[in-house]
């Protein structure tokens, strides 16, 4: 298990429990924390983007092409 600490879109903090290998779209989505993901976290929508502080995001694998063109057309990206 390894510890998300998230903030909502209404400012509200939460810390969450999450299964080690899971994304942080399936544990969001399963602690009700109102991830719509109409894709089904298969990369196609990207209604299930977050944003993540520098120290969390340069722990991360960067993202793809295609997730990369997903998220440039976000309005706020």
């Amino acid at each position: 298990m390894t510890t998300l600490k998230v903030t909502d879109r209404e400012g509200h903090s939460h810390t969450l429990e999450a299964y080690t290998g899971s994304s942080v779209m399936e544990s969001l989505r399963d602690e009700g924390m109102g991830i719509e993901a109409i894709c089904g976290g298969q990369c196609a929508c990207a209604t299930c983007h977050c944003l993540l502080d520098e120290a969390s995001f340069v722990k991360l694998t960067p993202p793809g092409e295609d997730e990369t063109e997903l998220l440039e057309s976000l309005d706020h990206y």
